[in-house]
């Protein structure tokens, strides 16, 4: 009435509610999920979420995010948990959660013994991680454009608890194809068929409906069946219906489920593999998703190259009238080098870095023989990129920043030692020491370096040759824990939050003389470890719970390197 609206986790994540958790999301303003920091894959909360949202026409989807961090989390860490949320349809990141901090001098201060990440001012890394936060944000932004493109509808019947479950998405759904599931509810009253696909009122549509209800169906389900399966739907049943499972369908609704199934099915028990068409629409058993796709002349809308015998690329597609939008995460700790192939065709792909904001052209790309596109990828460790595929050609497209990995680029220079190294007493660390070479804090014999958290500023000196003109390097820091920023001559050139540790510096250098300055965060653990065995009045840091103990181990820390110089070669983009 007044405008309010209502975000809930209707019903929760929990599977022993006796609930359907897709009428429950249903009902309000803002379907949400949930997944924590354990569950880097994601959560079918999420995927239930979203789903939620498409069949009740609600444009955003909600997640609690990033619950059950310690104080050893950190924004790299939180990275692929992201990704792998937004590819299952997340749009809006709830974060639990900002913990208020009534005082400036107690640190880390207010804290949450299980639940709570460690999203807060007085956090080491609160003031870097600006980009990562940027990164979700235009993420989540993409990630609401148009529709989703999803070929398989899953109908989970009408058991309780109505959701998501490993045993109830039989037959899976195959890769390269993504999937939405309803409940009797959605079927009924919102499923229509427009040219063979099973449509929903605000655009959705779909290929294939799967019958993931098992042997029971209810009259009103049957009858919704048998008058898509008649306007053309194609659907996939792998099980034909005997039984009703509602008392609400009297003493003859077995009966009728019965005599609509052999319509549908035909007489007897389905052996093997079969299809029956029925008016405009067929009936298929015994075959995969994948095949009842196939036969329907879909081919898989993205495939990639798998790593080490499994697929670590995750993706999401969208669609509007002018573009087609795909989000692609190596969801790996390593950096990969993929070709991926798109269903589009007939138009000229460019890569959207969400990390950075920039807008290029791949290093190379092709127009399939089977009328998809095929693009060259590199990804970094827990990397990010949306393909997007215009419908008319942009007027310019800007070359790829690289045509190789960070790790691929050949080196200049070694910036060994030694280091000058600044801590902070504040938190126990000495003012000033001289490395001769990079070894993490929590390797260190003196006490104050091992257990040091928060931030040390790195300083050297280094002589660089002149450049050859049009030549770009990239100062690669090598391993950091947890993110590092650098100046080089008084420059600032920002922050990098993740893996790899690496910034050009080509407009920062100059010939002869150059000044490094390297500044390491790392986490509130390695204090915390060592405050938890002291009396409170030997202690630096003060907590209402420190969730660790004296014997738990360091966590790795510092700048490790090796820190280097590298040729970033020119490129430029191929394709046809």
């Amino acid at each position: 009435e007044h405008g309010l609206t209502v975000s809930a986790q209707a019903p929760g994540i929990a599977t022993c509610l006796s609930s359907d958790n897709i009428q429950a999301k249903g009902r309000t303003d803002i379907p949400m999920g949930e997944f924590w920091m354990t569950q880097k894959d994601g959560t079918i909360d999420c995927k239930e979420a979203s789903s939620a949202a498409l069949c009740y026409a609600v444009p955003r989807t909600d997640a609690e995010a990033f619950t059950g961090g310690r104080a050893e989390v950190y924004p790299g860490m939180m990275k692929p948990c992201a990704d792998a949320a937004l590819a299952l349809g997340i749009n809006q990141f709830v974060v639990l959660a900002y913990v208020h901090q009534p005082w400036d001098e107690r640190k880390p201060g207010v804290t949450e013994p299980r639940f709570y990440l460690p999203y807060q001012r007085h956090n080491t890394w609160w003031e870097d991680s600006v980009g990562f936060w940027t990164t979700l944000t235009r993420s989540s932004h993409l990630m609401r454009q148009g529709l989703p493109v999803n070929d398989l509808l899953y109908h989970l019947g009408n058991d309780t608890p109505l959701k998501i479950a490993t045993w109830r998405m039989r037959p899976a759904p195959p890769a390269g194809y993504d999937y939405d599931v309803c409940n009797d509810e959605v079927l009924i009253n919102r499923a229509s068929v427009r040219d063979g696909r099973v449509e929903l009122p605000d655009g959705m549509s779909y290929r294939v409906l799967v019958l993931a209800g098992g042997d029971s169906m209810t009259v009103s389900v049957a009858r919704k069946l048998k008058q898509l399966v008649q306007s053309g739907a194609v659907v996939l049943g792998p099980i034909k219906p005997t039984r009703s499972p509602s008392l609400a369908d009297g003493p003859r609704g077995n009966e009728e489920v019965r005599r609509t199934a052999d319509e549908l099915w035909g007489a007897g028990a389905p052996s093997g593999r079969g299809e029956k068409q029925t008016g405009a629409g067929r009936m298929l058993w015994g075959c995969s998703p994948a095949e009842a796709l196939i036969s329907c002349k879909a081919l898989p809308d993205f495939e990639a190259a798998p790593i080490d015998g499994r697929l670590d690329v995750l993706y999401a597609h969208r669609t509007t009238p002018a573009r087609e939008i795909y989000f692609v995460a190596n969801h790996r700790a390593k950096p990969v080098r993929i070709e991926a192939t798109f269903r589009v065709n007939g138009r000229t792909p460019r890569l959207w870095n969400p990390q950075t904001g920039y807008i290029a052209a791949p290093i190379a790309w092709q127009a399939t023989a089977d009328e998809r596109t095929k693009v060259s990828l590199l990804l970094e460790a827990h990397d990010s990129v949306f393909v997007i595929f215009d419908a008319s050609p942009p007027r310019e497209i800007l070359p790829p920043p690289a045509r190789s990995l960070v790790h691929e680029q050949p080196v200049i220079q070694h910036l060994d030692g030694p280091w000058q190294v600044s801590f902070s007493s504040r938190w126990g660390g000495p003012d000033r020491i001289e490395l001769p070479a990079l070894t993490p804090w929590n390797e260190s014999l003196d006490t104050g370096i091992r257990h040091y958290s928060g931030a040390a500023f790195y300083r050297k000196s280094f002589q660089c040759p002149p450049l050859p003109a049009g030549q770009r390097v990239t100062l690669d820091l090598g391993e950091v824990s947890v993110l590092a920023s650098v100046k080089i001559n008084g420059h600032d050139l920002g922050v990098a939050w993740k893996s790899p540790f690496a910034f050009d510096v080509t407009d920062s250098l100059r010939p002869g003389k150059n000044e490094l300055e390297v500044r390491v965060v790392n986490t509130w653990t390695n204090r915390l470890i060592l405050d938890s065995a002291l009396p409170p009045a030997q202690r630096k840091t003060w907590t209402t719970d420190n969730p660790y103990r004296a014997t738990d181990p360091l966590a790795r820390s510092g700048l490790m390197g090796p820190v280097v110089l590298r040729k970033l070669s020119p490129s430029s983009a191929t394709g046809k």
